[in-house]
């Protein structure tokens, strides 16, 4: 795998080196990682493989950025008096798992 180097643009200005791998037939897959700044938008992904003096190949996709949903919990117990107000009290609480 010496000969063979990738790197992967992530659309977003950033870019960095794929780890690549051999799938027993010939052929090989490009991995990598990353993590988006922002949910909701579309990204298009370059990536180029470089073999030693050949011309450096390069293939396209897209990724696509969702915001994972909130995690609620509730199950608090609410106390009251009829006739009176409550006051504020905590009926639920949320995690966001994709950051304030």
């Amino acid at each position: 795998m010496g000969d063979y180097t990738a790197t992967i643009n992530w659309g977003d200005s950033s870019s960095d080196g794929g780890t690549i791998s051999t799938n027993g037939d010939g052929s090989f897959t490009v991995s990598g990682g990353h993590k988006y700044t922002e949910e909701g938008s579309s990204y298009p992904i370059t990536i180029f493989v470089s073999h030693d003096t050949a011309p450096t190949a390069s293939a396209a996709t897209t990724g696509t950025v969702s915001d994972p949903a909130v995690s609620p919990t509730g199950g608090f117990t609410v106390t009251a008096v009829e006739g009176a107000g409550s006051g504020s009290q905590t009926v639920a609480t949320f995690t966001d798992p994709g950051g304030a």
